[in-house]
């Protein structure tokens, strides 16, 4: 089937032409990307944050090739050049053994250059930002949303106790949303999945880790032809990560320890609050090689890196409200174990597809349009699911695992070419009745 009709892949409407209002909550990667793609496909946005601040913690991310391909086409590349000073520019993942034995080079070409990016959260959502506000977004600080309603002609949120009004709601809060409840009638049901593990993350002082003989040798690159480094440490149950980006000027670290049980809410609460160092430490403590690794932690500062508790939930049965005018979408609607490297990347997707189903819908089905973008995402969200959690078991059981080669269909895929080609196929389905097959993952999930 031809592409039909709309803007197509690569082109954007006129500011406002759609008539479409769209309240977008969060400004995370899921809540920054569906309002520029909404804003470049012609809808009014209103992209609301409880915070007085775009939020700036976290660690790194790598966004792949299917969500890249997004990105670069904002600003006609003005973005994708700006991102690139802040990116990594490592070519291969080193990995040894907690003994010091030496296990691969892994190929991380996919992340880098023309293909994606692996970059400091931070860097990503502020360029992101703004960039929304260079669109003249309307962006709303300090709006803190305490419900979310709907009728069949409209919805909206309360903020601040008034409602605001708009066609439709995409609620982007992230794996801890209080609008999941409201908008599914539902929410992650226990038990949760094996693995659990639990995390720290956060950024190191690359300066300190420089002027200390102790920890120089982490920051150094080997390599004439790049000046960010990513090495790995490793064993059953537990691994040790770092690495730069911005040409060697901010270095992330992360850890990961299979647990055999989940946290209390009292236990987890108090981890967020308080991380603890010495925790992380002690998970290294019976490695050979904790006193040359050890002195890297101990330059990790309360305030930039969190402690927390990851596994891995059932699927929502859905992702839209009962009058189908809202619905959640990235974390808050599919939470993505680390090791698939796909979390930043399908919130992206998310906000590229709802987009165009609008586009396409038009004001008089917007309900039609976030029911064509649930039945497009969700068997590929809950695919890459459950490929992750395949790759999170194997990275513990298996220390020398070596990864296969990224799957094609889901870092190859280009989900904008995708909906304009298959949104009359699943908008017809959806008005028959019948069953719609899609193309963009695994035909076992189905």
């Amino acid at each position: 089937m031809s592409i039909i009709k709309g803007s197509r892949p690569n082109g954007t409407a006129a500011p406002h032409s759609s008539k479409i209002k769209v309240i977008v909550v969060g400004t995370g990667l899921a809540g920054l990307a569906t309002a520029v793609e909404c804003h470049r496909k012609g809808h009014s946005v209103t992209l609301l944050e409880r915070h007085s601040e775009v939020p700036t913690n976290g660690d790194g991310i790598g966004i792949s090739p299917n969500a890249a391909r997004i990105i670069r086409k904002w600003g006609n590349g003005v973005v994708n050049k700006h991102l690139q000073d802040f990116a990594s520019d490592i070519k291969h993942v080193h990995t040894w053994s907690h003994t010091g034995k030496y296990i691969n080079p892994t190929s991380f070409d996919d992340f880098t250059g023309v293909k994606g990016y692996l970059i400091h959260r931070a860097s990503l959502i502020r360029v992101m930002y703004e960039h929304a506000k260079f669109l003249g977004i309307d962006i709303q600080h300090d709006s803190s949303v305490t419900d979310y309603w709907e009728t069949g002609q409209e919805a909206g949120v309360v903020v601040n106790g008034e409602k605001v009004v708009a066609d439709c709601v995409i609620c982007a809060e992230g794996i801890h949303s209080r609008g999941r409840s409201i908008i599914t009638k539902s929410d992650f049901q226990e038990p949760q999945l094996d693995p659990i593990f639990s995390t720290f993350r956060g950024t190191l002082d690359t300066e300190a880790l420089r002027q200390d003989p102790e920890t120089r040798w982490a920051v150094e690159s080997e390599s004439e032809t790049t000046r960010d480094v990513y090495k790995v440490w490793t064993t059953h149950g537990m691994h040790l990560s770092i690495f730069t980006a911005q040409r060697g000027n901010i270095t992330v670290w992360y850890a990961a320890h299979k647990d055999k049980a989940l946290m209390t809410k009292s236990e987890l609460e108090m981890a967020r609050q308080s991380p603890n160092i010495e925790t992380a430490i002690g998970w290294i403590r019976e490695w050979p090689l904790r006193e040359k690794l050890e002195p890297i932690l101990r330059k990790a500062d309360n305030g930039r890196f969190i402690q927390a508790q990851i596994s891995s939930y059932q699927p929502l049965k859905t992702w839209r409200s009962p009058l189908g005018r809202m619905m959640v979408i990235g974390d808050a609607a599919h939470p993505t174990p680390p090791a698939s490297a796909q979390s930043g990347s399908q919130a992206i997707e998310d906000g590229a597809v709802v987009a165009i189903a609008l586009e396409l819908a038009g004001k008089n089905d917007v309900p039609l349009a976030l029911e064509v973008t649930e039945k497009i995402r969700y068997p590929r969200a809950t695919a890459v699911q459950e490929e992750g959690r395949s790759i999170q078991e194997d990275s513990f059981e298996k220390p020398e695992y070596e990864p296969e080669g990224r799957p094609e269909w889901m870092w190859d895929h280009d989900c904008q070419e995708s909906t304009y080609r298959e949104y009359e196929l699943v908008a017809g389905a959806i008005r028959s009745g019948q069953n719609y097959i899609p193309t963009n993952c695994p035909a076992l999930i189905v």
